[in-house]
C-alpha cells in the first residue's frame, strides 16, 4: 500500500476504506476525521488506531478517530447528515456504499482503487458490485466474510437436483426437496457466523456470498 499512503495515507492505514461525502465544511489544512467499526476486541482496536494515526504522522496529517458498533452505525451517519458533519473518512458495511452513493454523500475513488489494484490485484466480483457505481468506484473494500453454502449431496440425488448457484436455484431446490417429503424445513440462513446451517444445505460442498466492508471518504 506504499502507492496509496503517499496519496491517502489515512485510507491506507486501516487497509482500505469506503468513501462517505460530507455537507460539512471542507476538513482544515493537515486534519482529517476517520470512523470506523469497532472491532469489539479491546487489543485490535487500539491497533488499528494506532496504525492509522503512524500513517497520519508519516502524512503530516492530524487524524481524529471516532469508532461506532453496527446498532448505532445509521442512527450516526443519519444525524451527521443533517447536521453536515460527515467525516473525511469512514468505514462502512456492506449495503453503505450504495445507500451512501445514492444519496449523494460519497466521493469517487476511482483514481484510489486503481493505485490499489494496480499493486495488489483486481478486486473479486463479488466486492467489486458492492462498491462500483455507474462505472466509478466510492469505496475501497478491505475485507469480505464469506457465508459459505453447505448442501447435503445424498438428499439432492434424491430429487434428481443439481448443487445450487444462486439464491433463486436455492428456493427452487428447496421446494423440491420438501415436496418430495425428505425433509419439512430444507434450508436454513443462520443470524450469526456461529450459528450452524440446517436442512439441506449442510454438507461437504460449497459456494460462497462474501459479506462486506468497505471504507468510503467524505466530501463537502
Amino acid at each position: 500500500m506504499r502507492t496509496l499512503a503517499k496519496r491517502l495515507a489515512v485510507l491506507v492505514a486501516l487497509l482500505t476504506v469506503a468513501v462517505v461525502p460530507a455537507l460539512a465544511p471542507q476538513a482544515a489544512a493537515g486534519k482529517l476525521s476517520l470512523w470506523r467499526l469497532k472491532t469489539y476486541i479491546p487489543p485490535a482496536d487500539k491497533i488499528l488506531d494506532a496504525n492509522a494515526q503512524d500513517c497520519a504522522k508519516k502524512a503530516g496529517v492530524e487524524l481524529a478517530i471516532q469508532t461506532y458498533t453496527f446498532d448505532d452505525m445509521w442512527t450516526k451517519f443519519t444525524a451527521a447528515i443533517e447536521s453536515k458533519t460527515l467525516p473525511d473518512i469512514a468505514e462502512l458495511d456492506a449495503v453503505g456504499p450504495a445507500r451512501l452513493a445514492n444519496l449523494g454523500r460519497l466521493v469517487d475513488v476511482s483514481d484510489v482503487v486503481a493505485a490499489a489494484t494496480k499493486e495488489l490485484g483486481p478486486i473479486l466480483p463479488n466486492a467489486d458490485g458492492a462498491v462500483k457505481f455507474g462505472g466509478k468506484y466510492y469505496a475501497v473494500p478491505h475485507y469480505a466474510i464469506p457465508l459459505v453454502l453447505f448442501y447435503r449431496p445424498d438428499i439432492l440425488a434424491k430429487v434428481g437436483a443439481e448443487p445450487p448457484d444462486t439464491w433463486e436455484d436455492i428456493q427452487r431446490v428447496s421446494e423440491k426437496v420438501k415436496k418430495a417429503g425428505v425433509q419439512d424445513f430444507p434450508n436454513g440462513f443462520p443470524c450469526s457466523g456461529a450459528t450452524a446451517r440446517r436442512g439441506s444445505i449442510e454438507a461437504e460442498n460449497s459456494r460462497a456470498s462474501p459479506r462486506r466492508r468497505a471504507w468510503t471518504r467524505s466530501r463537502s
